[in-house]
């Protein structure tokens, strides 16, 4: 017989795992756009789709805005875009330092986070920028990188042509650096006069969140087509893109004759394609090998 003691301990037990199942899981972080003039290119896999107001993002989207401004929010970070800015999301929502890597245009990014898990990486052709708990304006333009320190103290990390990391150098809050292909990364105590007046209006501003007017608001990416080569070459080309997940994500559009021979006249010698595009003849077998060995005697 179970005394009154044993019979509530298992009652305590069974009532702690019925409360354990029956709690809603965690919500992943989402990745929403919040503002948008017109439709944005989403590059998701190997489909290119139409991004509108109220689009989650995900991990490893290519996000071209074309002639629109955008704003993108997760948790604690929101990034502006301007007009023609190309973006590749490496990481947002998932655990650690946010990270994206911009080949062209503009972005504004503001952080509240802080410490090892708080941190911000926008990795671009010519220079990295780490920054925690602050703002950061970065440009890409064709031969040179510029980045205004807006809030806090940030670091930048020259890359070299594969996208090795070369040295570092700090950059106080309210500093400017800048760096064109070849040379080394320079600090000044101010942003020149020059890239205040190409620097979107929409950037002189504290960004603020305006996720909450999208609560509850689920749209759905539209689906456009298969991406083609034109689409991805200037990512297929940089030194910045994850190079070797490229590969395995853009494979299978081999099977499009079209794409197929775009990439292997741009690329079809390159370290990354070749054995794809011109895989070697297969060994011989060992007995033929053998017997071909004898007759040249």
């Amino acid at each position: 017989m179970i005394s009154s003691k044993g019979l509530n301990i298992s009652l305590s037990i069974a009532t702690s795992l019925l409360l354990l199942f029956c709690m809603p899981s965690q919500a992943a972080e989402q990745v929403v756009i919040t503002l948008s003039d017109s439709p944005i290119q989403i590059i998701r896999g190997t489909t290119l789709f139409k991004g509108v107001l109220g689009v989650d993002l995900k991990k490893d989207d290519i996000i071209e805005t074309k002639m629109s401004s955008v704003q993108i929010e997760a948790t604690d970070l929101i990034l502006s875009l301007a007009p023609e800015t190309k973006m590749y999301l490496l990481k947002l929502a998932e655990p650690g330092c946010a990270e994206i890597i911009l080949l062209q245009g503009w972005v504004k990014a503001s952080n509240k986070k802080s410490g090892e898990n708080g941190c911000v990486k926008i990795t671009s052709p010519l220079f990295g920028v780490l920054f925690e708990n602050g703002a950061s304006i970065v440009h890409v333009s064709e031969n040179k990188t510029d980045m205004f320190a807006e809030d806090s103290a940030q670091t930048t990390t020259a890359l070299g042509e594969r996208g090795k990391a070369g040295a570092e150098t700090k950059v106080s809050r309210e500093q400017y650096a800048t760096r064109l292909a070849g040379q080394d990364i320079k600090v000044l105590p101010r942003p020149p006069k020059e890239f205040i007046a190409e620097m979107p209006m929409i950037f002189r501003d504290q960004i603020t969140s305006t996720a909450n007017r999208l609560k509850n608001t689920k749209v759905e990416a539209e689906f456009i087509r298969e991406v083609e080569y034109q689409d991805i070459e200037a990512w297929l080309k940089s030194n910045i893109a994850p190079r070797s997940s490229f590969v395995n994500r853009f494979k299978p559009r081999l099977k499009d004759a079209n794409f197929r021979k775009q990439l292997d006249a741009q690329l079809g010698q390159t370290p990354d394609w070749k054995n794809i595009l011109h895989p070697p003849p297969p060994p011989k077998p060992k007995s033929e090998a053998t017997n071909s060995a004898k007759s040249n005697y």
